[in-house]
């Protein structure tokens, strides 16, 4: 379009302001080819004011001005920069300049906690002027994806990372071609955990009154499923040892068999390659696993001990008539196990009562 003829439009909606119609006129072309200076000629010659705003220099609430409060309600206080009466005159141009050349406002990334695991879905905001046409997510700088509809949101699979700190950017492009810079945020990746456990008989269903112990360390990547440690036993003559799949109370069936040393058979050792599925590391992050210790005695199990993660507590309960409330007389007895997650507040019970 030629210069005389955006000059005549801007003339023509001009006047037609002087009739009760103010249409906005949006320029739109690359920078130094004459937008500012047509608009400042139309506006000397009818002699009226122009606020020339650069809008590539400002943030949105820049425009909107300050809050305060007035009686019971809040109110803003109008920027000085803004077209005025008293100060610019009853006619004017509002020249809004530069529109296209702001970046897109972008916030920083969501992760779902400052510790993440596994796969987990990073989400943000993105907003501009002109509209935003696509969102890139990086982690320590390198692309993980895009997405170009809003809201905005990427799986981020953890299990190629290195375990500990990892930055989180965003980038956004805008359809004139400007990309806004979200800062930054640091989540911990964390799929290796670590479990302790102590075996005994009081743990065993029923429990039993054998003095043998064992103690064992396991290593879970959540992500991967891979499981590794060993087992040591003390007072035993073990014939075998396992993990099962049950919460503390009851029994349930072997999910990993162990390898008992042939020249120490007092250590047992996860085999090589053991890998949880998805639900058996579900089961483990729920507390739902245990190590199970063998004997020609007690070939059901003779010593255990619940593989617990961080935060789990671990009580029994001996179930009596005189415990109960109101007391009564009875002869029957049982045992109670309960499971507490302390972070979640999640809670599992588990009774027995001989027949």
């Amino acid at each position: 379009m030629r210069p005389a003829y955006i000059t005549a439009v801007i003339e023509q909606e001009f006047s037609s302001t002087q009739q009760g119609y103010h249409t906005p006129v949006m320029l739109w072309g690359p920078p130094g080819v004459g937008k500012s200076q047509i608009v400042a000629q139309v506006a000397e010659n009818h002699d009226a004011e122009i606020v020339d705003i650069r809008l590539s220099q400002m943030e949105p609430s820049d425009l909107r001005g300050i809050p305060f409060k007035n009686e019971q309600k809040v109110e803003w206080a109008i920027p000085a920069m803004l077209p005025d009466v008293e100060r610019h005159g009853e006619t004017g141009i509002l020249f809004l300049d530069e529109i296209t050349s702001a970046a897109p406002t972008v916030s920083a990334v969501q992760a779902p906690a400052a510790t993440v695991d596994r796969v987990v879905t990073l989400t943000l905001t993105a907003s501009d002027n002109v509209g935003v046409t696509a969102v890139r997510f990086l982690v320590d700088g390198s692309l993980l994806g895009s997405d170009d509809t809003a809201p905005y949101s990427i799986e981020w699979d953890t299990s190629g990372v290195t375990e500990g700190d990892h930055t989180l950017t965003a980038e956004a492009d805008d359809a004139a071609g400007n990309t806004g810079t979200s800062a930054a945020t640091v989540v911990a990746v964390q799929n290796v955990r670590s479990f302790a456990i102590a075996a005994s008989g009081q743990e065993e269903v029923p429990a039993n009154d054998s003095l043998a112990t064992a103690q064992a360390t396991l290593s879970a990547n959540i992500a991967t499923g891979e499981i590794q440690g060993d087992l040591t036993t003390s007072g035993i003559t073990a014939v075998a040892a396992h993990i099962h799949d049950a919460f503390a109370g009851t029994n349930g069936p072997v999910l990993v068999p162990l390898e008992q040393d042939a020249a120490d058979p007092t250590m047992f050792t996860v085999p090589a390659n053991s890998i949880l599925d998805s639900a058996g590391i579900d089961r483990l992050l729920a507390g739902a696993l245990y190590v199970n210790v063998h004997s020609a005695a007690l070939p059901g199990g003779e010593i255990r001990g619940q593989i617990l993660p961080d935060g789990f507590v671990l009580r029994f309960s001996d179930l009596t008539g005189l415990a109960a409330v109101p007391q009564v007389n009875s002869l029957a007895s049982g045992r109670a196990a309960v499971t507490l997650d302390t972070e979640s507040g999640a809670i599992v019970v588990h009774a027995q009562v001989p027949d």
